[in-house]
């Protein structure tokens, strides 16, 4: 693991998972900049991708709850359009 600067820090959610919550913007000493997440309590760098899938992973949820309210005939501030506007294309 290289030596890093954390510029911030924030929370990643894992799907019936408690553990691993947090995730790591960091700089290097050579002034580049990257992710550190954590697997089983170990520190590793991570690929962009790996936030991608979170946010897919977090939209699907968003769009599970939506349907439950939209079955009790309950209005959601989530539309599928507002969703989808804001869903990484890949």
């Amino acid at each position: 693991m290289r030596n890093y600067k954390i510029i911030s820090r924030f929370i990643v959610l894992h799907e019936a998972w408690e553990s691993d919550s947090d995730g790591l913007f960091v700089e290097y000493e050579d002034g580049s900049k990257g992710i550190v997440l954590t697997s089983h309590g170990r520190e590793y760098e991570a690929e962009p991708v790996e936030l991608e899938d979170k946010i897919r992973e977090y939209i699907n949820l968003i769009n599970e709850y939506a349907e439950v309210l939209k079955q009790l005939g309950l209005d959601c501030i989530f539309t599928q359009e507002v969703i989808e506007s804001h869903t990484p294309k890949g």
